[in-house]
């Protein structure tokens, strides 16, 4: 019963941050707002300098990461993530959906790899997966 019952207040129930990367505004305060709605600690950041800036200190256990940043794109981001923190899942988010891109976020340690708009049921299934059974750092 209480599973099903919304809760008004937002809180955090799941173990572990979620970081959220995108340069548009809009995407990135919906993501946050919605996995803020479903007990997930999250923070948000619009580049790739800062991710790498605020890795070490925000500690992630996933990372949301558009492919298309201003500045340091995201297969540069996840290259650098993966280089400091091996063990950091990355779910790369694009509006395009390029077989050849695909396969270099996967070849570059990519765990998953969602198109826009996505399913946020999807998303919150495979987060919560990652971090309820120990698999995140």
């Amino acid at each position: 019963h209480w599973l099903a019952t919304p809760y008004q207040v937002p809180q955090q129930r799941w173990p572990g941050t979620v970081l959220v990367v995108d340069d548009e505004p809009k995407v990135r305060s919906a993501l946050q707002e919605f996995l803020e709605a479903h007990g997930f600690k999250v923070a948000a950041l619009a580049t790739g300098e800062e991710v790498l800036e605020q890795l070490g200190r925000l500690r992630p256990s996933v990372v949301l990461l558009d492919i298309k940043l201003t500045g340091m794109d995201g297969l540069l981001t996840l290259k650098k993530i993966k280089a400091a923190c091996a063990d950091t899942v990355v779910i790369m988010m694009t509006g395009l959906e390029e077989e050849q891109t695909m396969v270099q976020a996967f070849a570059l340690g990519a765990y998953d790899y969602v198109t826009k708009p996505f399913n946020l049921d999807y998303l919150e299934t495979v987060l919560l997966s990652k971090m309820l059974t120990g698999h995140a750092p």
